[in-house]
């Protein structure tokens, strides 16, 4: 598998553990497979009407979909949508400002 060739390896690790009882092997799950969103939403265990309701209540937000297609719950896809529109909002404020003070810079006089 791809993602374990460029793992690294428990004699390559630079890490120091302080915390006893702790290795290399505390924090290294080799049985971990990562789940992508394209084998999720193409599942065929998810209901037609299950399917309806996540874009229903996602529209076309990707993280929202993912979301609720990994966890199973319509609630967990809301959140994700509702968390990623008040960060892009937040984006656009602090972007506003940062153009502001730069051209409050630009003019101040000498």
């Amino acid at each position: 598998m791809l993602c374990f060739s460029v793992a690294v390896s428990e004699s390559d690790s630079i890490m120091y553990y302080t915390e006893a009882g702790t290795d290399w092997w505390t924090y290294n799950n080799n049985t971990f497979v990562p789940i992508f969103a394209d084998g999720l939403s193409n599942s065929s265990s998810i209901s037609e009407s299950f399917n309806q309701s996540a874009h229903d209540t996602c529209g076309g937000n990707s993280e929202c979909l993912y979301d609720v297609f990994a966890t199973g719950s319509l609630e967990v896809g809301a959140t994700s949508k509702q968390t990623g529109e008040e960060n892009e909002q937040q984006n656009a404020i602090i972007c506003m400002y940062s153009i502001l003070l730069f051209n409050i810079q630009q003019h101040k006089p000498l």
